[in-house]
């Protein structure tokens, strides 16, 4: 599941009446963009975010003030079974950097990053682009792909064979340029 690949499980908390000065160890020690700020019974209650931090330090407040007054007012955080599909959804259109993942109890198992949600997405798509490559050229047709413009996006090793050509070179190129004896264009507008 790609909420469990991009889950940072290392984490701290912090609880209402904590110091301003253990956020800033919190930041430095773990690197977080969000610490989570947890109620009595453990469950998510809000959250202390570096702009928090800025907006005490804008206020004037020092390392033994609390961050009672600059937390979150609302915490976007996503639960732990979401589908793949939603939270690929949620990276792309949330502008939130860093979200808590919790049960359906409101405990909370790890923040999602949106960088390394965005690194794990990455990975995934270069899997299916060689899954895609690898079925591509097993198959014995030769497939050729231009895109609207009329460049060469991918060729697979049937349609080398089959024009006698190193196609690899042809990526990039215009469709022209590499089969210059077809005529795309009624295929293109």
């Amino acid at each position: 599941m790609l909420i469990q690949e991009g889950c940072n499980r290392r984490i701290s908390f912090l609880k209402l009446g904590d110091k301003i000065e253990k956020a800033v160890k919190i930041f430095l020690d773990l690197k977080l963009a969000l610490i989570p700020v947890l109620d009595e019974q453990g469950k998510l209650l809000s959250g202390f975010s570096r702009s928090s931090l800025y907006r005490a330090i804008l206020d004037g407040a020092g390392a033994k003030d609390i961050i009672d007054p600059y937390l979150l007012e609302e915490v976007i955080s996503i639960p732990d079974d979401m589908s793949d599909e939603e939270v690929a959804n949620f990276v792309k259109t949330s502008a939130a950097g860093s979200v808590p993942i919790v049960t359906q109890e409101g405990e909370v198992l790890g923040l999602l990053c949106k960088a390394k949600m965005v690194m794990t997405l990455f990975r995934h798509s270069e899997v299916l682009n060689e899954h895609l490559q690898a079925i591509l050229d097993s198959m014995h047709n030769g497939v050729i792909a231009v895109n609207a413009q009329g460049i060469v996006t991918l060729a697979n090793i049937g349609a080398g064979r089959i024009l006698g050509m190193n196609l690899e070179a042809s990526i990039g190129r215009s469709v022209n340029d590499v089969l210059p004896d077809l005529d795309l264009n009624p295929a293109l507008n």
